[in-house]
């Protein structure tokens, strides 16, 4: 459905695409859309906005081997989160002009190897990654609730405090909210297990 150098153009509320054979998924939406179901067998998924982004369910597991990768961004708005799942080996990316957020339900969850998200708000995500590199541009906090173990490669933000909280060993390689430095933006690092 699209092509990498083509991508299907649309002015849609919601979208529900499925590929069940080998192929990607590429959608360029003039306004705001709900992804209610967008899901490969065997193949990638790119979709830009033009407004906010809603990832009810977007799924590109079926083949997981490191080449079916989710990105997802927005020209304007936010991208919320229901349920993003790419797998153990494919990646998710992320792009915001506004914020990524979830809405706090433990079922709100991205699955990737590594997940790679920039706003210019804040982040606040529930996660089952190996990695992320982060980054709140503009202003905002990051918050991540990692349910396993997590590497963080890079987590910044420009004026807002770091949260991540990992069910299993943290890995904190670079982590920093130096931009602003006022007293307010701290960096709280912990696990559960």
């Amino acid at each position: 459905i699209g092509a990498t150098e083509n991508a299907l153009e649309t002015e849609i509320t919601t979208l529900v695409a499925s590929v069940t054979g080998r192929g990607d998924v590429t959608i360029a939406e003039n306004d705001a859309i709900d992804l209610a179901s967008v899901v490969t067998s065997d193949g990638s998924i790119t979709i830009e906005a033009g407004g906010a982004l809603t990832a009810t369910r977007v799924d590109s597991s079926g083949t997981d081997d490191d080449s079916n990768d989710i990105e997802l961004s927005t020209t304007a708005g936010d991208i919320a989160v229901v349920s993003i799942t790419a797998g153990s080996a494919n990646d998710v990316t992320l792009t915001a002009a506004g914020e990524i957020n979830e809405d706090g339900a433990p079922s709100t969850l991205v699955a990737a190897d590594e997940l790679t998200a920039s706003a210019t708000g804040g982040i606040t995500l529930d996660t089952k990654v190996a990695s992320v590199d982060l980054a709140s541009t503009v202003g905002g906090s990051i918050d991540i609730d990692e349910s396993d173990a997590i590497d963080l490669s890079r987590v910044t933000t420009a004026d807002g405090g770091i949260n991540v909280e990992a069910g299993g060993e943290l890995t904190a390689t670079h982590e920093e909210t130096s931009a602003t430095d006022d007293g307010t933006n701290g960096i709280e690092l912990s696990t559960t297990a």
